[in-house]
């Protein structure tokens, strides 16, 4: 039989509504009958990644994911000022998804840096 463990500390949590009913599903998911039992498991089990914000690389995705969002912004413009697509917006097009591909494949390598699995 195991031993009962005594746990003299409390901490209270709060959370928003939408919060405590994402908590909900996940706790009925579980194998856990007990609130207490299965948020100790989470804190035993979980894996806590430290991706630091302001790593170089992540930061220069920033500053391409803004060009490009000002890109994107200047080719919306023109099409709506002349209510014409000429070859050069979809030249300009075609070189923002390659640049989004980029940027994608940068993460996705930083994100195998820092182990972080896709849900």
């Amino acid at each position: 039989m195991s031993e009962k463990r005594y746990r003299d500390q409390q901490m209270l949590l709060r959370f928003t509504s939408e919060e405590k009913e994402f908590f909900e599903t996940l706790f009925e998911k579980s194998r856990f009958t007990n609130r207490n039992d299965f948020i100790i498991h989470l804190l035993r089990n979980s894996k806590i990644i430290n991706v630091r914000l302001n790593d170089g690389q992540l930061n220069a995705m920033h500053v391409s994911l803004s060009q490009i969002g000002n890109n994107i912004n200047q080719i919306a413009r023109r099409i709506n000022s002349t209510n014409s697509i000429y070859q050069e917006d979809i030249n300009d097009i075609l070189e923002i998804k390659n640049q989004l591909e980029d940027i994608r494949t940068n993460l996705h390598m930083l994100c195998k840096t820092f182990n972080v699995q896709r849900a």
